[in-house]
């Protein structure tokens, strides 16, 4: 099983609406060897994603109901194969907590923290997540057809 980890830093809305748009993917591909989770840096367990991130999902016709917040632990950055955080100082902090995580990298343009915002702040945050959520999934799509 391939494990993607969105990673940003309260886990209730840019990492699980970017988890939630790849497994999307993944699931309209009939991929079964692939899964997306979410994580974040500064967070507690056990919180629901923001109202507004699942406003976003479910506009797509997708849910973040059953969404509860995780903090990053050493095993979950050990389990995933690829960690994508929202930006690149996210992604500096992973290196500096997680020195042996695999596959570290970032979105690029960062994607803007829609939290406490509208309806609006968080559409736009979606639709910036679905283009490089999109990208994302195509890329390794690609590479993992030509490493067949």
């Amino acid at each position: 099983m391939t494990t993607i980890l969105f990673l940003c830093t309260g886990n209730t809305c840019r990492s699980p609406m970017a988890a939630c748009l790849f497994n999307a993917l993944v699931r309209k591909a009939g991929l079964t060897d692939v899964q997306a989770l979410s994580a974040g840096l500064d967070t507690w367990d056990g919180l629901p994603a923001s109202s507004g991130a699942r406003n976003a999902m479910e506009r797509r016709g997708l849910s973040l109901d059953g969404h509860l917040s995780q903090r990053l632990t050493p095993e979950l950055a050990q389990l995933a194969d690829h960690i994508v955080c929202v930006s690149q100082r996210h992604a500096a902090e992973v290196w500096v907590r997680h020195p042996d995580a695999k596959g570290v990298s970032c979105f690029s343009p960062a994607i803007p923290d829609p939290y406490g915002g509208d309806d609006e702040r968080y559409e736009q945050c979606a639709q910036a997540l679905e283009v490089q959520v999109s990208t994302l999934f195509h890329l390794m799509e690609t590479e993992r057809r030509t490493s067949r």
